[in-house]
């Protein structure tokens, strides 16, 4: 065979390998491709099962004692957000937005967007946020969680009545309810002061105990969704052996401790199932 015949043989060998070579190289990522797409097929596949098992485990109208947490992540499962209203007087003008949000967010991934509304009025009692409308402000945000302050620091030193203050807060809640029929609401007693430690009375003889008592009795009653923050914190600072004083900034708004305090009693509560 001449030498020319030679070369184009091994040319056409050699080309035909590198052809080959190329082809199964091709096919192979062709393969690859084609696992890669079924396997994320398959996660994608899980992920939405996983997640509509997850929607059907947290339905509220399956789950009517749900714990406020299993409430929350339902709603931001199916919005991809939660918003709260915080309405009230000076217990909840000094809570800052970022409280709840951060102790969401840091319990569970699902709460990626939590925004939190704050209308917390110095000095006002529930006869101030009626006259003015305050409560309707929350109407605005369409929130998923409404948590009421009953505003009772402020309505013993207005002196306002027993039954005054319970019309107050059902006029409140008979307007937000009805406007948001799909909101949950939460209400919520004011924190611990130094007027609860002195007992001290109204010159009508109320005492800060007894509208905590009569408002407690009145919204279970009514078979509203209720939270004695009040007595809650009180019991804690009794098992760190210390006093109301410690967590107080002055006679009536809670320090950054107690503030801190504040969010852990009352995200403890988130997590309670009700009966």
């Amino acid at each position: 065979m001449k030498k020319s015949s030679i070369f184009v043989f091994i040319t056409v060998v050699v080309a035909f390998g590198f052809l080959i070579l190329g082809f199964v190289s091709y096919q192979g990522k062709l393969d690859r491709i084609e696992r890669e797409a079924w396997a994320s097929q398959d996660l994608k596949q899980a992920q939405k099962e996983k997640e509509s098992a997850l929607l059907e485990e947290l339905n509220p109208s399956q789950h009517p004692g749900q714990s406020v947490l299993d409430f929350l992540r339902y709603q931001s499962l199916v919005n991809g957000e939660v918003v709260i209203s915080l309405l009230g007087s000076d217990s909840i003008a000094g809570v800052d937005d970022t409280l709840l949000q951060n102790k969401l967010q840091s319990f569970d991934p699902l709460f990626k967007t939590v925004t939190v509304h704050n209308y917390g009025f110095e000095r006002y009692s529930t006869s101030d946020l009626v006259k003015e409308d305050k409560h309707l402000i929350v109407v605005n945000d369409l929130p998923d969680l409404v948590i009421f302050e009953t505003s009772i620091i402020a309505n013993q030193k207005e002196e306002v009545y027993y039954d005054q203050t319970d019309e107050d807060i059902e006029t409140m809640m008979s307007d937000m309810t009805s406007k948001l029929p799909n909101t949950r609401f939460l209400i919520i007693s004011p924190n611990p002061t130094a007027d609860d430690e002195r007992g001290e009375n109204n010159p009508m003889g109320y005492t800060r105990q007894g509208y905590l008592d009569s408002t407690k009795a009145f919204i279970e009653d009514a078979q509203w969704e209720y939270f004695d923050v009040n007595a809650a914190m009180k019991t804690k600072v009794g098992e760190e052996h210390r006093s109301v004083g410690d967590i107080l900034a002055d006679d009536i708004h809670l320090n950054e401790e107690g503030y801190e305090m504040w969010g852990d009693v009352l995200f403890h509560y988130f997590g309670r199932t009700h009966q």
